[in-house]
């Protein structure tokens, strides 16, 4: 099975905001065995598949949201869709509750 990240996938880059792959060849690996098991009967567009992955999943991404906070020394500015703003630091992201991957076939 080869896989190529969508160009406007910004998950597996290694700055940036929002959701972040950690690990990215165990995660590959993670989405292929899902894959291998994945029932494509259900998709609701054709092609386009909804992969929810096992707990091992989330130990391989980093969320891109976090808890607010009052300190100012937690948020970093960062350019967003032409527009500045001020973002929590990575360190602070939430944990995943469940993973899911969105994979497109051809």
């Amino acid at each position: 099975m080869n896989f190529e990240i969508s160009n406007i996938c910004s998950a597996f880059a290694p700055e940036g905001m929002g959701t972040r792959v950690t690990n990215k060849e165990a995660f590959i690996g993670v989405l292929q065995q899902a894959l291998a098991e994945y029932d494509t009967s259900q998709d609701r567009i054709p092609g386009q598949h909804f992969v929810r992955l096992p707990e091992a999943a989330i130990a391989l991404v980093s969320c891109g949201v976090g808890k607010r906070t009052d300190d100012p020394e937690d948020y970093v500015a960062r350019e967003h869709r032409g527009v500045v703003g001020l973002f929590l630091r990575r360190e602070l992201a939430a944990i995943a509750e469940s993973v899911a991957a969105v994979v497109y076939t051809r």
